[in-house]
């Protein structure tokens, strides 16, 4: 079933008081099309949405849908590749910086000597702490769910729809154990076993000698006497700079799901290179794996009207006409109960055509800071001696704070101690569902379209 939308309304649309300027106003979802055998273009042999770009010599540009388990593979390895990125940087700036053939005390997955080379303490240390946390390595899997975009819920227009961002940031709360959950090759290629033992270059231990007469100390013990951060922040900066190496990776490895599971999708204003805070976008159409009647039930409470409408067929509704109101302005439909089509999870391509909206997945890069609050430890040690017999004691110290952009590491403060937490100020890979009523404007794309999508070589 095909649905065109009038061509006296994209007339109107483009005679608007206000210019129409191709490169900030967003194309307009213009057809749903079901499938069926038509000439001119090689799309039309299978179920795909047209949007018409803006301006009077608008282009119409033809995408196909795409089961909804394609869209969540992308999400799901967006979160993925940059899990592996994040993990890598800072597990490379741990063991860079607890490098020292010394290092021998501590948790083994911070040791480069125990992690990197012994290896198995670090097995036993990881597998313990993950089974404890509940959590194994990171692996590429779907998304459970993408999530909607709620326009309504941010500032937009008739013109402009700004896409509201539903992807969160991830934290330690996604990365929630202080062990790797990488393998080990991603960060110790990152860092080298350095021969020059730590005592006394790096630091002097903290020392307190006790007899059956009372313990002296020496001040702020276990604290060391002295420790030189300027020359282990070296370290540590070292190997951060190595592991953003990675980022390039990070970058390729998600075009290359896009490209592998999005193969016929649209790049508006180009993925792989951010123009300010954030790149273009490329899209495509998503079959639902459910019914939407569920979540257009959810909207009924917000407008005694919705259901009604919603179960009113597009055909009906393009005329502009509800029963009881008069013709809407514009666009098809009547415009305040279309936008609630917005908030609709994709629902079956039948009832997209019946109802007349269309999910559209978006992903995009986006300037983003992320904050890694799990402390990177330095392990020093520090000396219990009774009488001649001295037992070391490891004694973990924060780390200066990092801060990581695509062109490497910065260690603001290195000659302090800090939280020892990674601030990263990059762009990420983001997504989300948009659903858009037929006839208006498709949040997210601005600038020209593409037709053959990077494949991230």
């Amino acid at each position: 079933m095909k649905i065109r939308v009038l061509l006296t309304v994209l007339a109107a649309l483009t005679t608007q008081a206000r210019a129409v300027d191709a490169s900030v106003t967003p194309p307009l979802l213009s057809l749903i099309d079901t499938g069926g055998q038509q000439l001119g273009s090689p799309y039309r042999s299978t179920p795909f949405v047209e949007l018409l770009t803006p301006g009077q010599s608008g282009r119409e540009i033809s995408v196909p849908y795409v089961p909804a388990l394609d869209a969540r593979a992308v999400a799901g390895d967006e979160v993925y590749e940059w899990g592996r990125f994040q993990e890598r940087v800072k597990w490379a700036s741990t063991v860079g910086l607890n490098s020292s053939v010394t290092a021998g005390l501590g948790s083994p997955e911070d040791l480069y000597l125990t992690n990197c080379l012994l290896q198995v303490p670090a097995d036993v240390s990881i597998a313990l702490k993950q089974a404890l946390a509940g959590v194994s390595n990171l692996s590429p899997t779907p998304a459970p769910e993408v999530a909607v975009s709620d326009p309504l819920s941010e500032p937009w227009t008739y013109d402009q729809v700004d896409l509201y961002n539903p992807q969160k940031a991830i934290t330690a709360e996604q990365l929630p154990t202080l062990t790797p959950r990488i393998d080990r090759t991603s960060y110790c290629a990152d860092a080298s076993l350095d021969p020059a033992p730590d005592i006394p270059v790096a630091y002097l231990p903290g020392v307190q000698t006790c007899t059956p007469f009372g313990c002296l100390s020496t001040p702020n013990y276990p604290q060391p006497l002295y420790i030189n951060w300027p020359l282990l922040a070296e370290r540590m900066w070292q190997a951060c700079q190595n592991a953003v190496a990675g980022y390039a990776d990070y970058q390729k490895n998600v075009l290359q799901s896009v490209a592998t599971h999005l193969p016929a999708a649209v790049s508006w204003d180009g993925l792989p290179a951010p123009h300010g805070d954030r790149s273009g976008t490329v899209m495509s159409p998503v079959v639902g794996e459910g019914s939407v009647l569920p979540s257009a039930a959810k909207l009924a409470t917000q407008n005694p009207q919705w259901l009604l409408y919603f179960n009113t067929t597009f055909k009906t509704l393009k005329e502009g006409f509800l029963p009881g109101q008069g013709a809407a302005s514009g666009a098809p439909g009547v415009s305040t109960l279309e936008a609630f089509k917005r908030r609709l999870e994709p629902g079956t391509l039948q009832e997209q055509a019946v109802h007349g909206y269309a999910t559209l997945f978006e992903t995009w890069q986006q300037l983003d800071t992320v904050v890694d609050v799990r402390p990177t430890v330095y392990w020093s040690t520090s000396l219990e001696c009774v009488l001649f017999d001295c037992t070391p004691v490891p004694v973990p110290l924060p780390a200066p704070d990092l801060l990581v952009t695509p062109e490497g590491c910065t260690v603001p403060n290195p000659g302090t101690i800090g939280a020892g937490s990674t601030t990263f100020t990059m762009p990420r890979f983001h997504n989300g569902y948009v659903s858009v009523p037929e006839g208006y404007a498709v949040p997210g794309l601005m600038g020209e379209p593409s037709l053959r999508l990077p494949g991230g070589d």
